[in-house]
């Protein structure tokens, strides 16, 4: 079977805009992130030990330590509720365990 050469032109031609589709979507390695504001709290440090957890964290100039109990799946309120922690094992591996906190 014969191929006319606008079946040809017209294969090409898909060829090359889905190319260009797939280099516009290739994953960026380098950029430029602009942020407008202030950081105005840091986060806390988290000294684990056991199954208590060290809590330091710097709030208006003043220093704040709270040593809380982290039972696993349990969620704990620190510092005013400025943060919650929770200690969770990874299902079907009890060995593998994480320390979750979530800033409000």
């Amino acid at each position: 079977m014969k191929k006319s050469p606008l079946c040809c032109y017209l294969f090409c031609a898909a060829m090359s805009a889905s190319s260009a589709a797939l280099a516009a979507t290739a994953p960026v390695s380098a950029g430029v992130i602009h942020f407008k504001g202030q950081i105005v709290e840091y986060g806390c440090n988290l000294a684990p030990h056991d199954r208590n957890v060290e809590v330091s964290c710097l709030r208006n100039n003043i220093p704040h330590l709270q040593t809380v109990s982290t039972p696993s799946g349990s969620a704990i309120s620190l510092m005013n509720g400025i943060a919650t922690v929770r200690h969770v094992s990874l299902k079907d591996h009890p060995e593998i365990q994480s320390l979750i906190v979530q800033y409000r």
